[in-house]
């Protein structure tokens, strides 16, 4: 898999994440995106496989946008997905990790989210 595109559903995040996938792969790309019908073949186990999408992916895409204020609480909790595909991209993997604003800025979506330690790269990535 060339790129996992990471986002939180609602709020905009979900149609601009499609819109995002659709564009990579009318190019060419190898894409996940949980809401494409063929990533997840009928009786795939969500968790495992979405883990080891994620794992054989190069690139992970963050879709950033209101979602994330939203639902600022959740990245706080050990049981997240967005929060525990987003461990898979610390810049301390063989990863890269591309963050996508959409609606927000990151000064405003830092300060509202408070991020956790182990996501605090985040802040620190280019867009």
């Amino acid at each position: 898999m060339d790129i996992f595109i990471s986002y939180r559903r609602g709020e905009g995040d979900s149609p601009n994440a499609g819109r995002i996938f659709d564009f990579l792969q009318s190019h060419g790309y190898s894409v996940f995106y949980d809401q494409d019908e063929n990533s997840l073949p009928t009786g795939a186990q969500f968790p495992q496989t979405l883990l080891q999408e994620v794992e054989s992916s190069r690139i992970i895409l963050a879709v950033l946008g209101k979602s994330w204020i939203f639902q600022k609480e959740r990245l706080h909790e050990p049981k997240d997905w967005v929060r525990a595909e987003l461990q898979r991209a610390n810049p301390l993997t063989e990863r890269h990790f591309i963050p996508i604003y959409l609606g927000t800025r990151p000064t405003e979506l830092y300060s509202a989210c408070g991020l956790p330690e182990d996501l605090a790269f985040i802040a620190t990535a280019n867009s």
